[in-house]
């Protein structure tokens, strides 16, 4: 085969590989996938969590400096017990007016005698639990009353007997044997008459 020839034959046989290789390439290209579409949307707004209320210091462990809790109103206020005597606790049972007493009671006498002892004779009930006192006096229209003896009465005594004396009626009358609580009121009075002392014969 001559030099000819041959240059022939491998001119054709290399257009024949450039084609072949070239319609593979367009091939693979024409094959290629396409990249896929994203459809791209503006972002909505997102709306703020609630904020959440502060945490109470006791629970966080933490030591605040300043911080004094408000203390809870009570219920019902608290009245101090109040210690003046009341008329339906301190009552007299029995008031007479003597010049003697036997055997814790009363000798009632014919007449009262000016110039003699004058006892108050007075029987009381105390209910209440404080121990109290009263007060008795002997009273006359027009004069200065005398007396002024304080007695005193146990608590929770439901019937206690005493007396108080008294020297000072010097002015013959009616009078009265009056007792009072410590704060003034009165309880009771036992109006007697005193007479003047008879003259010897």
């Amino acid at each position: 085969m001559d030099r000819q020839t041959r240059f022939a034959i491998f001119t054709a046989v290399g257009i024949a590989s450039f084609s072949a290789g070239l319609s593979f390439t367009t091939a693979c290209q024409r094959h290629e996938p396409q990249p896929e579409k994203i459809n791209i949307h503006p972002a909505l707004p997102t709306p703020e969590p609630p904020a959440k209320p502060a945490p109470k210091p006791e629970k966080l462990g933490i030591k605040v400096t300043g911080f004094t809790p408000t203390p809870k109103p009570s219920a019902k206020p608290v009245v101090e017990e109040k210690k003046t005597l009341a008329a339906d606790k301190v009552t007299v049972r029995r008031l007479v007016v003597t010049h003697a007493v036997r055997e814790h009671e009363p000798i009632e006498p014919p007449e009262l005698i000016k110039g003699t002892p004058i006892l108050a004779f007075v029987e009381l009930a105390n209910q209440d639990g404080i121990e109290r006192n009263v007060v008795v006096t002997f009273e006359r229209e027009g004069r200065p009353s005398v007396g002024y003896v304080n007695l005193r009465v146990p608590a929770n005594s439901p019937r206690f007997r005493t007396w108080a004396r008294t020297h000072n009626l010097a002015a013959p009358g009616t009078w009265e044997a009056v007792i009072r609580s410590e704060d003034g009121k009165e309880l009771g009075r036992q109006p007697f008459e005193l007479l003047e002392m008879p003259n010897p014969a």
